[in-house]
């Protein structure tokens, strides 16, 4: 008891020593408190995003697993270009897949490449053809137009979430393999077309073979008066009319049409999107695909600034404890090489080492627990709109990234170019193989799409720990630069307990010293040569 009294009047008695000391402690707790704050917002906020998100995947194929070395050695060229050339999984197995318990439910696609021979494609104001750039870009046919059939109307997301919608007549029944269609108004005006007019489409590979699709619906797509990088007008959803999968399989099939289809699997939530694909390859699936989800791209997209800002939260908590620590160190060996005097005359009266190091001890733990505390209240306070702050800056700075064709600048979901008038809401990805001489060779991976093809990620509700704002304005599209951009919430209960253990920290750093520095005076010489 007398070590602790002594120890609360020392600290009175040396006021200003105290208020430096607690000074440092807390502008040490204070940082801490907001770097833990802004990490623990980030994993909040991406937990509590992945819970509200509706997630839907793709199976793809796995560049890095076909590009790979194999037993040491490079891939074969061949080989590459086989596996590649032969990766389109069929409806039988994509539909085997969808059987597994962690899908929720399954929908697939299919799209081709064609021309008309009476109308044109929207064209930009340089006389472009918008649906010969998407065409050349996905690597198909090189086509004006691009038909997407669907196998229900869940598939049909676009429609599902209000980004498109019928505007006049009406949409073609689910499942019918009757020849109608619906397109954009944009191509409606383009042509002169309307409700009841057929469209005569030709193969691009063989003029010969041709079909009649019947309109029955003109619809209206945000995303086509939107635009996308390379198509900011547009042009390249205005080109797409959609149908029923089971009539474009028949045309397909009839006229020789290379069409491709893709699977797309609903997930209840991203636990089990996570068994997904180690249950597919368990099932079969080789070991080139892999499974992808443009729902969780998009929005480890959107929140990237936050992301950001937390790993340099998590640097500046590294740096901030190594130089906090070592100040703090050389500061109580400092204060007690100033009272060695006092260690000499404790020791003379009695008092053991152990006891004379407890109560330095002692009085660093007490200023260091009060600044702790203050800190800790200060930046608990402070730490919603501190890092609301940072991270509007984060923000600014990543879209001044992508502007200037940064990291993210003009890049597909999966690390592909985007292609004029290339829809960001699919994941699907075929591969182009080019030979660039004699020992080259040049794999170039394109994004075969569809404009409404993947799927919207549902908005947050109210009680939602983040909020997205749209930055207007700017090139990319919707969602493109829908980057999180503030927070509701930071610090809690898991960022207490990691203020404690940074605050025990430095205590034992600083009580080390203090031990240190005590035991190795020697109080006789201390008394006899006082300087």
């Amino acid at each position: 008891m007398y070590i602790m009294k002594n120890a609360l009047r020392n600290i009175q008695r040396s006021k200003g020593r105290s208020i430096l000391f607690a000074a440092i402690v807390f502008i040490i707790a204070l940082s801490a408190c907001l770097s833990l704050s802004i990490r623990a917002a980030a994993e909040t906020t991406r937990a509590q995003g992945l819970e509200q998100l509706s997630i839907t995947g793709n199976i793809t194929l796995d560049m890095d697993e076909i590009m790979g070395e194999k037993n040491g050695e490079p891939p074969d060229r061949n080989e590459m270009k086989e596996s590649i050339q032969d990766s389109e999984l069929s409806l039988e197995e994509l539909q085997k897949y969808a059987k597994l318990d962690s899908v929720k439910s399954f929908w697939y696609t299919g799209s081709v490449s064609v021309d008309a021979s009476k109308i044109e494609a929207v064209s930009t104001s340089q006389g472009g053809m918008g649906g010969r750039m998407m065409g050349g870009a996905m690597g198909q046919s090189d086509g004006d137009f691009t038909i997407t059939g669907y196998s229900s109307d869940e598939a049909m997301t676009e429609f599902a979430d209000g980004n498109a919608e019928i505007t006049d007549g009406v949409m073609f029944e689910e499942g019918t393999s009757e020849k109608t269609c619906v397109i954009s108004s944009a191509l409606a005006k383009y042509n002169d077309l309307e409700v009841g007019d057929s469209i005569k489409f030709v193969s691009p590979s063989d003029t010969s073979k041709t079909f009649k699709v019947k309109i029955v619906g003109i619809y209206s797509s945000s995303s086509s008066s939107q635009g996308d990088i390379g198509d900011p007008m547009g042009i390249g959803n205005s080109n797409n009319i959609y149908m029923s999968y089971a009539a474009l399989s028949a045309i397909a099939d009839s006229t020789g049409l290379d069409m491709r289809t893709q699977g797309t699997y609903s997930f209840a939530d991203y636990d089990a999107y996570s068994k997904f694909e180690d249950q597919a390859h368990e099932a079969g699936l080789d070991s080139k695909y892999t499974v992808r989800s443009q729902d969780i791209s998009n929005y480890e997209r959107q929140l990237q600034p936050l992301e950001n800002l937390s790993r340099y939260a998590k640097y500046f908590l590294i740096i901030l404890l190594i130089i906090g620590g070592a100040v703090l160190m050389a500061l109580t060996m400092f204060s007690i090489r100033e009272r060695k005097y006092e260690v000499g005359v404790l020791a003379a009266i009695g008092m053991s080492k152990k006891k004379i190091a407890r109560q330095f001890i002692y009085e660093i733990a007490v200023i260091s627990i009060a600044a702790i505390i203050l800190g800790g209240l200060l930046g608990s306070l402070t730490s919603v709109p501190v890092t609301n702050k940072l991270l509007s800056a984060s923000a600014a700075t990543t879209t001044d990234s992508f502007d200037r064709g940064g990291p993210d600048g003009g890049q597909a979901p999966d690390g592909g170019q985007m292609g004029p008038g290339q829809d960001q809401s699919t994941d699907s990805s075929t591969d182009q193989v080019t030979d660039q001489s004699s020992s080259d060779l040049q794999i170039t991976q394109t994004a075969s799409t569809s404009s409404v093809d993947g799927s919207q990620s549902d908005t947050a509700n109210d009680d939602s720990a983040t909020t997205a704002k749209t930055l207007d304005g700017e090139r990319g599209g919707p969602g493109m630069r829908d980057y999180v951009d503030s927070v509701t919430s930071a610090a809690n209960l898991k960022v207490i307990a990691e203020l404690v253990l940074v605050g025990l920290l430095l205590i034992a750093v600083s009580a080390g010293a203090a031990l240190s520095q005590v035991l190795r005076y020697d109080p006789l010489s201390i008394l006899t040569s006082r300087d």
